[in-house]
């Protein structure tokens, strides 16, 4: 029986890269998350070996199973780099993506892979790419990189993404991904209907989750922190929510718009806005349309308002 080639596995997650490799027929040897509740999930659907660990600097375990291992592969968090959210190139979390490289450069496994978001090749964030493979240069490591539309791959999700190869060899890996038909979710998902996933509880149609339900449509979901189509808002369900003016949906609609511009925080999805920053956008005060939204519990106050 030949001996299967193995890999380990950094920034895991539940495991999106791990089964990839598991199907392609390759050996899973290790997985390291900080996220507990992640491995567990990973754990649990595949058997894999996890470790908890913290990654933002080098382990001797983790060093050590790498370097037992052929293949590292790595999702360095992309939240830093994502063109989605800030593309924030002073991110803390941008300093992962290195990590995986100065755990490489100690462990030397013969090939490593780095999956992460088109936005990391972006002017403002180029750097931390052209960091990571200086470093992995350093020690004798032949990169290349590509980005790839993953809905030509067979992928149901129109994403792009980037794909960081190190080899230790005299050439570069040159990947070449067959192309495959794409595909719609509605074929990924054909056949999982009877498919228990947890405990069903049927809605009551006068309860509140049934009356919400009934206004999110497919591709929708329910979310006062982004705007566009696919995000409902509570302001557009007043037979639970309770009912607001346009003058109040349209201060609604600059908090939520400002709570993603704003940033001032490096974790979370968005943050509290200061009524200096509402006004201004406004062109006039809103403290008497906040009021009326803080009494109508449409808007929270700590020291700043957010929705």
């Amino acid at each position: 029986m030949p001996v299967k080639i193995k890999y380990a596995s950094l920034y895991s997650g539940c495991g999106g890269l791990d089964l990839g490799f598991e199907r392609a027929g390759f050996q899973q040897h290790c997985s390291f998350d900080h996220d507990v509740n992640a491995l567990e999930t990973l754990q649990r659907n595949t058997g894999a070996t996890v470790r908890l660990a913290d990654l933002s600097k080098p382990d001797a375990d983790v060093i050590q199973k790498v370097s037992e291992s052929d293949i590292l592969i790595a999702g360095p968090p992309c939240q830093g780099f994502s063109t989605a959210g800030k593309n924030d190139p002073t991110d803390e979390r941008n300093k992962h993506l290195l990590n995986v490289a100065e755990i490489a450069c100690l462990a030397k496994p013969k090939l490593v892979l780095i999956e992460n978001v088109k936005g990391l090749l972006s002017p403002t964030n180029k750097y931390h790419y052209e960091e990571t493979v200086s470093k992995l240069e350093s020690s004798d490591y032949k990169v290349t990189s590509k980005s790839y539309l993953v809905s030509d791959f067979g992928i149901a999700q129109s994403r792009t993404r980037v794909l960081i190869t190190a080899v230790l060899d005299e050439k570069p890996l040159n990947l070449n991904l067959k192309h495959k038909s794409p595909k719609r979710l509605s074929d990924i998902l054909r056949g999982s209907e009877d498919i228990i996933n947890g405990q069903i509880y049927p809605l009551s149609e006068e309860g509140n989750d049934y009356k919400i339900s009934r206004r999110i449509s497919q591709g929708q979901k329910l979310s006062n922190v982004r705007c566009g189509i696919s995000s409902i808002h509570t302001w557009n369900i007043p037979e639970v929510f309770g009912q607001v003016n346009d003058t109040e949906i349209s201060i609604l609609e600059i908090i939520s718009r400002l709570r993603r511009q704003n940033r001032r925080r490096s974790n979370g999805d968005a943050d509290p806005v200061e009524p200096y920053y509402i006004d201004k956008s406004y062109g006039s005060d809103t403290s008497e349309i906040l009021n009326s939204l803080i009494k109508k519990d449409m808007l929270s106050v700590s020291k700043i308002i957010s929705i």
